[in-house]
């Protein structure tokens, strides 16, 4: 691999098998320079990180799910090479993570019954669920609320998205590792090949929760959100929806 660090950026609550090493396996490795060190790097610490965490690994993640105040890293450094990695909101929403008080709570597809019924309105009226991705890369604190959240937000996080080197949809996940390897000139290894496999797809979102009411519910509450991954899409290494066939990690 290029004597260069990949940094991938999550904004999803299932992370890619691309990014294998984490940030807190880094620090172990040195104390003395990443004792006191958070995620994401100032700018003037992007530098001396990118140079250290060479010499360990090539690929580190970092994952988000609150304001992450991305913009002070120095994305620009020539020895990095970031990825953002997006997902549809509402993909997202569904997804077996969940988020705070919701982990465990719901199962994989919405049931109709009374008491479920209540926790999915709650989990979509949760701070946490609260156009997710958009918080997490938005320039300043304070977003987002719901359907009302300021179109600032939005711009701002438009913006950071342009600092990243490539833009990924987790939609076709697989087919973007490959074809980033290929931009960087990089050999396919045998590990990664052994990692892709396909899966299982789920159902469209709207037949997944199986209820229209709460399913425009939510892409007006999370419009914002879908609307950032919307232009995340038109700047993709990839684009998804040209491919026949689906194989994720």
């Amino acid at each position: 691999m290029g004597n260069f660090l990949l940094l991938c950026n999550e904004s999803s609550w299932s992370m890619s098998k691309i990014c294998l090493y984490g940030w807190r396996q880094l620090a172990k490795k040195n104390t003395t320079l990443f004792a006191n060190a958070k995620a994401p790097w100032s700018f003037n610490d992007t530098g001396p990180f990118v140079q250290e965490a060479r010499q360990y690994f090539h690929m580190i993640s970092w994952e988000f799910r609150y304001w992450a105040n991305l913009g002070q890293t120095n994305w620009h450094h020539p020895d990095l090479v970031s990825v953002a990695i997006m997902r549809h909101p509402l993909e997202r929403f569904m997804a077996g993570g969940r988020c705070g008080a919701f982990k465990g709570k719901l199962p994989a597809d919405f049931v109709d019954d009374p008491g479920l019924s209540d926790v999915y309105w709650e989990y979509a009226n949760a701070a946490c669920a609260d156009n997710y991705t958009l918080k997490v890369f938005t320039g300043s604190s304070g977003c987002c609320n719901g359907a009302d959240t300021d179109v600032k937000y939005l711009d701002e996080a438009k913006h950071q998205l342009d600092q990243f080197t490539i833009i990924m949809d987790q939609d076709c996940l697989t087919e973007s590792i490959y074809a980033l390897f290929d931009l960087l000139h990089l050999n396919t290894t045998e590990a990664l090949q052994k990692k892709a496999k396909s899966v299982h797809e789920h159902k469209p979102v709207r037949e997944r929760i199986g209820n229209d009411t709460l399913y425009e519910y939510l892409e007006h509450h999370f419009r914002r959100d879908i609307e950032l991954y919307e232009y995340a899409k038109s700047k993709s290494i990839l684009d998804c929806s040209t491919l026949n066939s689906r194989a994720y990690f």
